[in-house]
């Protein structure tokens, strides 16, 4: 899924996605496709995260690690793609 995030500042001040339900509908997408889910690196079905994610929440660990990663991560590399334009 390539798609430009809107970012909100939160209570905490982190700055968060603000399309995080349509994220997390990607996320666990199970609809079948001409690609295998299970090869989709975007979906909760890839083998690497259901070895990564075992005995976890999975929902819950793409909220957290988005919450706390990333706007730190992304948004220089968005910054300058942009001054490059």
């Amino acid at each position: 899924m390539k798609k430009e995030w809107q970012w909100t500042e939160n209570e905490q001040g982190k700055m968060t996605i603000v399309e995080m339900p349509e994220l997390l509908k990607a996320w666990n997408n199970s609809y079948e496709s001409a690609k295998p889910l299970a090869s989709d690196e975007s979906s909760l079905l890839h083998q690497d995260w259901q070895f990564i994610l075992q005995d976890q929440d999975p929902d819950l660990a793409l909220q957290n690690c988005c919450h706390d990663f990333a706007h730190g991560l992304y948004a220089p590399i968005h910054q300058h793609l942009e001054w490059v334009k």
